[in-house]
């Protein structure tokens, strides 16, 4: 496995803290399950227990959250396996709405999970499972234990349709470092304006990671 990028202690921080998790974790999502915010037939996703086989061969993964941000990516999924026949596309989001919306949507080819939450063991068995060969993070969720797993097993990571208005953009300054460690796991950055571009930027990212392409 790779050597990941050095963490700043905010980083090592939340990493400590997430050893400590699972069993909050765990009884966020029974509460959750109990009022109907959570999908009876697959919340167990959530803790990184897969309801799908991993198909044969490469396989991108691509992550938003809200119904927005996930009803961006078919197309994109559409244009990965346009240029790379045979390629899978697993699509993870975080809401059940967001998964709602993304059934009908959902381009042959790809699979829908929803994404585990960020707790050592539970990213573990996700990734030790799906196996991605390139993971694409969009707009402004970023988890950063499973940041920092992808650059440990050395998954290039991309972030795509990246927004970040000023009011952000200072309330992330308060744990510059943290952000700094995130930005830095990205290969690639795309942004959907030149404003957004300026404040990662401004995380000490290199100004040539970044591109501005627009909104997806």
């Amino acid at each position: 496995m790779a050597e990941p990028p050095p963490s700043g202690a905010a980083l090592r921080a939340y990493l400590a803290l997430t050893h400590l998790a699972a069993p909050v974790a765990r009884r966020h999502l029974q509460t959750r399950l109990a009022r109907g915010k959570e999908d009876p037939d697959r919340w167990h996703e959530k803790r990184g227990l897969p309801s799908a086989a991993r198909p044969e061969g490469p396989l991108a993964w691509l992550h938003a959250v809200g119904v927005g941000e996930v009803l961006a990516l078919p197309g994109l999924a559409r244009a990965l396996r346009a240029a790379r026949p045979g390629l899978t596309v697993l699509v993870t989001s975080s809401s059940r709405t967001s998964a709602e919306a993304l059934a009908p949507n959902l381009p042959d080819g790809a699979i829908h999970q929803f994404l585990p939450l960020d707790v050592p063991r539970w990213r573990r068995r996700f990734l030790d499972h799906w196996r991605p060969d390139l993971s694409v993070w969009a707009e402004r969720d970023l988890w950063p234990g499973f940041l920092h797993e992808l650059a440990r097993r050395g998954i290039p990571a991309a972030l795509v349709n990246a927004r970040m208005d000023a009011a952000s953009a200072r309330q992330k300054a308060r744990a510059s470092g943290l952000f700094h460690d995130l930005y830095s796991r990205f290969a690639l950055i795309e942004t959907q304006d030149e404003a957004t571009a300026r404040h990662i930027a401004g995380f000490g990212i290199p100004p040539a990671r970044i591109a501005v392409t627009g909104s997806l």
